[in-house]
């Protein structure tokens, strides 16, 4: 028989090894306890429960199981039941695939991935503003769409009816779901996004090639095949926005890593190509969506990116509150200040394609009015496109024409500016004399710049010569256009009713030397 004291030698002899081994065996006990237990609670849990007479049986979920109870037929017999699910399991996913395929379609167009997930909204919507107070909601409820009333918008008068045009008309179905699809889209715009920016949608075309680059969508080259490209963008704006500024990141912000940040600067958030067919009707739906008769084009300038150009053409339609169509068009400038001759001879290269897509655009059924806004260089396209139009006999009227600080040569514009006035209801020239890169220009050229007056100003009958040298700038004085509110406010007094300028606000009526008219815009 072992004695204690033996088996105290043995324990004291081998601990090392039972120090070891011991927590292993006492696992080993632990895990089998545990599967026991967890057997017998699988087993109490699995007996059937106590059956009912087979009158009284129907089809019944297991007691864990939480997907819903399928519908109770009458007494069915299993292999009708069997049927009877199947087709409503058949009609379901039918459904599911055509709820799907509704809401791709509605966003098929839409640009980028989609701005949300959401029923159609109900058509005749309210047109949208972009900026002004802040509605008032309760602390929980959705961000609302900032509306307020409908701008006012002149009917077009009968000699500026345009011709239509056949843009591809499809099927009324068709049609509509354009119309519901700008509706959602127009649900997003002007909204505010996590409450801190704001979304503006603006309508491109374009003679630039694609860019390698995916930031920069499409680069400082010509397309290769000369042909126009067009899309819609969304870019949003921060809602600390200031009327007049392109906000826009800092080299320190790259640093810091907040340039992408939307709630500080202005962001493409998603962009997408259209064919040309496609396009036209897009901006024809745009404008049944907003109740609007009437658009405007921008065409910018020297040194311009076709980001820069989206930016400010955003910043135009946000702070004038423009309801119809803000359109971009933009050309290959480099967007480098060392470029200007090959941005000048791209100006000219762009002008045929200008030519065609006015007079596309003039005959979209629901404009009325177009308004052309030029900038810098961008009036040597857009009056290159206009002599062209005039030229060929096109009986197209547009509304209002804005050259805003034109690069072109004075003398150039001189020969050719009856022509531009033939075309237009109005045209309004605005220059200035503190325009140090027109002045940089003329030196350049050895041409004095239309857009430049500090050594003489340009006057002529059916132009409205616009003297906005006092109005507060940037650094160059060149950006006046869309930089100053008292433009801005005096560019779209002239889109709302086309009013001469003794009829409005902030403009004082001054001679030459000669007792030619002109006038001043004060800040």
């Amino acid at each position: 028989m072992v004695t204690v004291a033996e088996i105290l030698g043995f324990i004291h002899a081998n601990r090392s090894v039972i120090f070891v081994v011991a927590p292993i065996v006492l696992l080993i006990l632990y895990i089998l306890l545990k599967v026991g237990t967890r057997k017998r609670e699988t087993t109490t849990e699995s007996q059937p429960a106590p059956t009912k007479p087979k009158s009284e049986e129907k089809p019944q979920a297991p007691e864990k199981t939480e997907a819903p109870e399928q519908p109770r037929m009458p007494d069915p017999s299993e292999s009708d039941f069997e049927v009877e699910r199947d087709k409503s399991d058949a009609d379901i996913s039918r459904k599911k695939k055509s709820a799907s395929e509704t809401q791709a379609g509605a966003r098929e167009d839409a640009p980028g991935e989609p701005l949300s997930e959401q029923e159609p909204s109900p058509p005749d919507p309210q047109p949208e503003h972009f900026g002004g107070s802040e509605p008032a909601r309760e602390q929980e409820e959705p961000s609302k769409p900032i509306v307020a009333e409908p701008r006012k918008s002149a009917e077009a008068p009968a000699e500026i009816q345009m011709d239509r045009m056949e843009t591809g008309a499809a099927p009324e179905e068709e049609v509509m779901e354009d119309v519901l699809a700008e509706e959602s889209a127009d649900d997003e715009a002007g909204t505010e996004k996590e409450g801190h920016y704001y979304i503006a949608e603006v309508f491109y075309a374009t003679d630039r090639e694609k860019s390698s680059d995916q930031d920069e969508v499409y680069g400082i080259d010509r397309a290769a095949n000369s042909e126009l490209s067009h899309g819609l963008a969304h870019v949003s704006i921060p809602k600390s926005h200031e009327v007049g500024i392109v906000e826009q990141p800092k080299w320190y912000h790259h640093v810091i890593g907040v340039a992408d940040d939307p709630e500080r600067f202005f962001k493409i958030q998603d962009i997408k190509d259209f064919d040309e067919q496609t396009f036209y009707r897009r901006v024809d739906a745009f404008q049944v969506a907003r109740k609007s008769r009437e658009a405007f084009v921008f065409i910018h300038g020297y040194c311009n990116t076709f980001q820069d150009a989206l930016f400010r053409s955003a910043q135009m339609t946000f702070d004038m509150s423009f309801s119809g169509a803000c359109l971009c068009y933009s050309w290959p400038s480099a967007g480098k200040i060392s470029s200007y001759l090959r941005d000048g001879v791209n100006a000219e290269w762009s002008v045929p394609h200008l030519e065609d897509f006015l007079m596309k655009l003039s005959s979209v059924p629901n404009i009325d009015q177009l308004h052309l806004v030029a900038h810098s260089m961008g009036n040597q396209v857009l009056v290159g496109a206009m002599e062209n139009l005039q030229l060929k006999g096109q009986e197209t009227r547009f509304n209002q024409i804005l050259l805003t600080a034109p690069d072109i040569d004075a003398g150039v514009f001189h020969q050719v500016h009856d022509k531009i006035t033939a075309m237009a209801d109005r045209v309004t020239l605005y220059a200035s004399r503190n325009d140090r890169a027109l002045k940089a220009s003329g030196d350049f050229t050895d041409f004095p710049r239309l857009g430049d007056i500090s050594e003489g100003i340009f006057i002529s009958d059916g132009i409205d010569t616009i003297d906005a040298s006092d109005v507060d700038t940037d650094l160059y004085g060149h950006n006046y256009f869309a930089g100053s509110d008292s433009v801005l406010d005096d560019i779209r007094r002239l889109m709302d009713d086309g009013a001469p300028p003794p009829e409005r606000q902030n403009i004082r009526q001054l001679q030459d030397d000669n007792g030619r008219i002109y006038w001043q815009l004060d800040k």
